[in-house]
């Protein structure tokens, strides 16, 4: 056979192609990007959000800590002076700057989920609670209580399942810390 007989495609077809495919490609390479960068920037609003409550919330939440009338008690007062609810809450015992105990989780792990506490509310929680001591709590040698709150992007109290899902309350990376007196 005589192969330098046949013709191959034409060089416009081909160009053609070539421009064809490029576009496609094109098409493609947008339609990833703008997807990637709506997320991304969907993800930094949310950071931002929690940041901004986590940064107000601590500014306007007070604790103060004291003695209680049972001298193996503590009384612990968290004021949240903020517009914001607060979800949950941990406090820690501190006996020294290296030792501490988690004493009280506040979830609202419920079908019906709620903030542990509203806007501008004061609550106080007596440690330990009814449960009884942590092993090695001796609220005699407590020095200091810290708090860590938990915020979400939900503005409102009622929020659904589907709206905490969206914005799942989180926990701010700082405490806020009171001396017992």
């Amino acid at each position: 056979m005589n192969y330098t007989t046949k013709k191959g495609v034409s060089p416009l077809i081909a160009t053609v192609i070539v421009i064809g495919f490029t576009i496609v490609l094109a098409a493609l390479l947008i339609t990833f990007g703008t997807n990637f960068f709506k997320g991304q920037i969907a993800q930094q609003e949310k950071t931002s959000q929690i940041s901004t409550l986590c940064g107000t919330g601590l500014a306007n939440l007070d604790v103060k800590a004291s003695k209680s009338t049972d001298p193996a008690k503590i009384d612990v007062s968290i004021d949240n002076k903020n517009d914001a609810y607060l979800w949950g809450y941990i406090i820690r015992a501190y006996e020294s700057a290296t030792k501490s105990k988690s004493l009280d989780a506040s979830f609202k792990d419920s079908a019906t989920p709620k903030p542990a506490m509203g806007k501008f509310e004061t609550t106080t929680v007596t440690l330990p609670d009814a449960a009884g001591n942590p092993a090695g709590f001796d609220a005699t040698k407590i020095k200091e209580v810290g708090v860590l709150v938990q915020v979400s992007g939900c503005p409102r109290a009622d929020c659904s399942q589907a709206e905490l899902k969206a914005n799942p309350p989180t926990f701010c990376p700082n405490e806020v810390k009171a001396q017992v007196f």
